[in-house]
């Protein structure tokens, strides 16, 4: 599933410590569980 997908871009992200790419995932992601 596409959440998946990013959970996964933010911990490739974390792994290389992309600060912006991961506040982007993380900001994603946090709209995915607002929404459910």
């Amino acid at each position: 599933m596409l959440q998946d997908k990013i959970k996964e871009e933010v911990k490739e992200a974390m792994r290389a410590k992309e600060s912006v790419r991961l506040e982007v995932l993380r900001g994603v992601l946090a709209a995915f569980t607002n929404e459910l």
